[in-house]
């Protein structure tokens, strides 16, 4: 159960703030967009031609960014893939815990909170759970920190909003954990929703994104509403309708929603589109292709 709770409070941040805004805002459409919409081969060029020049360890961390994107479409089955991302992900958050001894950078604790996410992430596609807690943990007290200072950033607001709601949902729902999450803050679902309902509507796009994800994430798993998950998915479909990966999420919506023609008919559509998908890799594209079929299969 608390591999569970892990699981679900691990959001992905981008947090790539810079000096200046434009310099934000290069780094938003020049890397991060091809990303959203599932150009991994475009997301990949742009880290050697936009960035060559940019710190190294803002660098790895782009590379890092792409390699979630291939670990969960097709990647976690190649050899050495999961073993290459763990080791740049050490290697980002040593770069990151050696600024994190001047307490007045709140940027860099906030870039060392997204790479404990990260690492929580990838340890967990390896079952290594105890790495995964103990990196939550970590999160949470650099979370407290930033929250104490007062630091204003929509990214920090979604990791709050994520934590409310999950820390509350598993303390109402798994008895047994409530030992454990009374050392916690405590949180509130309803605030949580509350807060990522504004999120996907008033933040930058990235956090738009994320916030709306989960917003599709929570109606589908935990409130057990799949039209309202379709209907978030639908949002991410709008704006990203080459990413794939939300169609996994909205197929499994139709089917918790048992609205069985249309799940399947849309499995069988979306498996051959992935074939024909530009700016993905083969192994990417034979990944989904096989995930489609097989859920249309196993329904």
């Amino acid at each position: 159960m608390m591999i569970r709770f892990e699981r679900i409070l691990i959001p992905i941040l981008f947090v790539f703030a810079q000096n200046n805004s434009q310099a934000q805002e290069l780094v938003y459409d020049k890397f991060f967009k091809p990303l959203y919409e599932f150009d991994l081969v475009e997301a990949e060029k742009r880290i050697e031609t936009d960035f060559s020049n940019v710190a190294e360890g803002d660098r790895i961390l782009f590379t890092i960014h792409l390699n979630w994107w291939k670990l969960i479409s097709g990647y976690l089955e190649e050899d050495g893939f999961l073993e290459e991302s763990n080791q740049l992900i050490e290697k980002h958050i040593k770069w990151l815990e050696t600024f994190n001894e001047d307490k007045s950078i709140n940027i860099q604790k906030l870039k060392l909170l997204n790479a404990y996410l990260f690492r929580s992430r990838v340890q967990l596609l390896d079952d290594n759970y105890l790495t995964a807690l103990s990196d939550l943990r970590k999160c949470i007290l650099v979370m407290e920190d930033l929250n104490k200072q007062n630091y204003n950033s929509d990214e920090l607001k979604l990791v709050n909003a994520l934590y409310n709601y999950y820390h509350d949902f598993a303390y109402q729902n798994y008895f047994l954990l409530r030992p454990i999450l009374m050392s916690y803050p405590k949180g509130n679902m309803q605030e949580g929703l509350d807060s990522l309902k504004y999120l996907s509507e008033n933040s930058n796009w990235a956090v738009e994104a994320e916030a709306t994800y989960f917003l599709a994430k929570i109606y589908l798993e935990s409130e057990e509403k799949p039209n309202e998950s379709m209907f978030y998915t639908k949002i991410l479909l709008s704006k990203y309708p080459n990413n794939i990966i939300y169609s996994v999420k909205y197929a499994k919506a139709l089917k918790a929603a048992e609205m069985e023609e249309r799940y399947i008919t849309y499995c069988l559509n979306e498996a051959q589109r992935s074939i024909n998908l530009k700016g993905i890799p083969v192994r990417s594209k034979e990944h989904l292709n096989h995930l489609f079929n097989k859920m249309a299969e196993d329904y």
